[in-house]
């Protein structure tokens, strides 16, 4: 279907959030963390071979991750990545885990100077791609993101074309005052696409269009279950599993999750246990600080890669990728740690692509624009 082949049918879903008045506090939580731009998350193995333990920051409770796995490099690597109605790729039962095969490479920036944050893809049935994202000009404000950019190319590394806005507040009857992290994704015979709302009063929501063409959009008049940053992913047997992100009260305090919805229908919504759960309570700004879910399937297990942030540089593109052979469950600690801001995973040619973009202020101008980094996934034995 399109640009995402997992065992089951596959929609995604990004950004939502609690009271996004809260998205003031996205500078005090830049400001708490005090990293430099240049800044990345170091290196997690050790001399000895072994790994280094998460650290935590102590005034926002934020974590700074490490993969739990520390690949060997006799281990199996599967780079090639054959079509498969089994997953991702064509790959024999195993624990597999990713990680970085090459260099991240930026790919699309808008001719008008927009950044591209969060960007969502999907492929036509003739080859063409097609990305959205939310963005504007500058180096990050989500409140001057008031239109979900779009732009097209005939493979992934481009050359792309900017095309003109999917949605934007200034549609005529447009509920929205900012729109946030859109997912594509086919449903039927045409297209839909997810996105978080911002309106007047600090309303918010959940919300999504359609498309017989991915060009002309119709919104939907209903919203979504509560959550941000969600994606939908189509089960064997028809259920559909919706991924959000936000807070849950416990307690202790409040705990950063990963919510969980299914529906048969992709319409009427039912509320799970979340598919996955920080074990301490936030601190300080707690708006949430898992970003942009989303789910692959390889070698009979699901892998759920997903942005864990406090907004600063230094957590910026901390991507956690976890594995359960259960795809409404994952747990701690994640397997492999990635550089994504919104990351999403996608083949072409041969070969797994992650993608990804966000704020410059946070990742460098050189990084302006959507990247994509090549994947491959080693074997454990």
């Amino acid at each position: 279907m399109n640009s995402v082949a997992t065992p089951e049918a596959h929609l995604r879903s990004d950004r939502v959030g609690p009271s996004w008045a809260a998205l003031a506090l996205v500078a005090l939580a830049s400001a708490c963390g005090g990293a430099d731009p240049s800044s990345e998350v170091p290196d997690a193995s050790l001399p000895d071979g072994g790994l280094r333990a998460p650290t935590v920051d102590p005034r926002t409770g934020i974590v700074h991750e490490v993969g739990s796995v520390r690949v060997d490099p006799s281990w199996l690597v599967l780079r090639s990545c054959a079509p498969s109605d089994a997953g991702l790729c064509e790959a024999e039962p195993g624990r597999y885990v990713p990680v970085a095969d090459g260099e991240s490479v930026a790919v699309w920036r808008p001719s008008d100077g927009r950044y591209v944050n969060e960007p969502t893809l999907v492929r036509t049935g003739d080859g063409t791609w097609h990305a959205f994202a939310n963005g504007a000009a500058g180096n990050g404000d989500p409140w001057r993101e008031t239109s979900l950019l779009h732009a097209s190319a005939p493979t992934l590394g481009g050359p792309w074309r900017d095309e003109p806005d999917a949605l934007a507040a200034r549609d005529p009857g447009a509920p929205e005052l900012q729109l946030w992290a859109p997912f594509a994704a086919r449903e039927g015979d045409g297209w839909s696409l997810y996105y978080f709302a911002h309106g007047a009063d600090d309303a918010s929501w959940l919300r999504s269009a359609r498309s017989p063409d991915l060009r002309t959009w119709t919104r939907d008049p209903e919203t979504l279950p509560a959550g941000r940053d969600a994606t939908v992913f189509t089960r064997a047997d028809g259920t559909r599993l919706m991924y959000s992100v936000g807070l849950v009260r416990r307690a202790d305090g409040e705990h950063d999750v990963v919510l969980l919805h299914a529906s048969n229908d992709g319409r009427t919504w039912r509320a799970m246990d979340p598919a996955l759960e920080q074990p301490r309570p936030c601190r300080a700004s707690c708006w949430g600080f898992y970003e942009s879910p989303f789910v692959v399937a390889l070698g009979g297990m699901y892998f759920l890669f997903t942005t864990y942030t406090d907004s600063s540089p230094r957590t910026y593109e901390q991507t956690a990728v976890f594995r359960s052979a259960d795809p409404t469950r994952f747990e701690q600690p994640p397997v492999a740690v990635l550089r994504a801001h919104g990351g999403e995973v996608h083949t072409e040619g041969g070969r797994v692509f992650l993608t990804g973009g966000g704020w410059p202020g946070n990742i460098g101008e050189a990084r302006r624009g959507m990247s994509r980094t090549p994947l491959a996934w080693a074997r454990e034995p």
